[in-house]
């Protein structure tokens, strides 16, 4: 079963963000951050250490996948927040992702399991009381991928 959470809008952006990340963190030792669009040039050095997109992608795409750990996300944190006022996106494994377009208004993240629905909405709960998040949708599906081999997911 496929679970997505929609959210509707997205007050405050940084905010948001930041504490979605650390949220993850909590669950997860690697988390890799996508930003799209162009980077500016002071940035370039600090994101560049932890960037793995190919020449392709960076330069006709314009995407650049930043794998980190907690201790990096803290130290280019200040660098990172105003890119995630625009198009962003993460990974932490294959079975969860999120994508946030502020130019498409979507923004949405995956959940594996119950557990993860659950705890995911919690947070996102307190991000409404908040008033960081507008509100949000769990849509859930019975699709089964048929590629997937069965390995236990660990949830976020």
């Amino acid at each position: 079963m496929n679970r997505v959470i929609f959210i509707n809008r997205i007050l405050e952006p940084i905010l948001f963000a930041n504490q979605l990340i650390e949220f993850l963190f909590d669950r997860n030792y690697k988390i890799e951050i996508t930003l799209y669009g162009k980077i500016e040039p002071e940035d370039k050095k600090a994101l560049m250490e932890n960037c793995k997109s190919s020449l392709v992608s960076k330069i006709f795409f314009r995407s650049y996948n930043l794998e980190l750990d907690i201790d990096e996300f803290r130290k280019i944190k200040c660098r990172l927040e105003k890119y995630f006022v625009k198009d962003w996106g993460l990974i932490v494994n294959e079975n969860q992702k999120g994508f946030f377009s502020f130019q498409m208004n979507i923004f949405n993240i995956d959940c594996v399991d119950e557990r993860d629905k659950e705890e995911k909405k919690r947070f996102l709960d307190s991000l409404i009381k908040d008033e960081i998040v507008d509100k949000y949708e769990i849509i859930e599906d019975s699709y089964k991928d048929p590629y997937y081999k069965g390995k236990k997911s660990q949830s976020i």
